[in-house]
């Protein structure tokens, strides 16, 4: 959903969208936990030799830095559960991970 369509719902409701807050606003709240945000998602791509490939992608915001995760023909539970163990090994390795989780 986007904003404007957001808004207008809070609007119908008599809801104020933007009220104003004291708090920590949300573009400095993702500024001041950059460090710890992991973007994973999937791009699905079909090369030469026409067998669809999953790609599992991950993107650390506080150095833009894409890795790509794994590759497969068939993304099964299993596949992607042992392929996000062997990211977090190498995140600790790097220690680019935060000790909680």
């Amino acid at each position: 959903m986007g904003f404007s369509a957001g808004a207008e719902l809070l609007r119908a409701e008599g809801i104020d969208p933007v009220p104003n807050r004291s708090g920590v606003m949300w573009p400095a709240l993702l500024r001041s936990q950059a460090g710890a945000i992991l973007a994973v998602d999937f791009i699905e791509t079909v090369p030469l030799t026409d067998q669809r490939q999953y790609i599992l992608a991950t993107i650390h915001h506080t150095g833009s830095r894409v890795r790509i995760a794994g590759t497969t023909a068939h993304r099964t539970h299993a596949w992607v559960a042992e392929v996000v163990r062997n990211l977090l090994v190498d995140l600790e390795d790097a220690r680019k991970l935060s000790t909680a989780r």
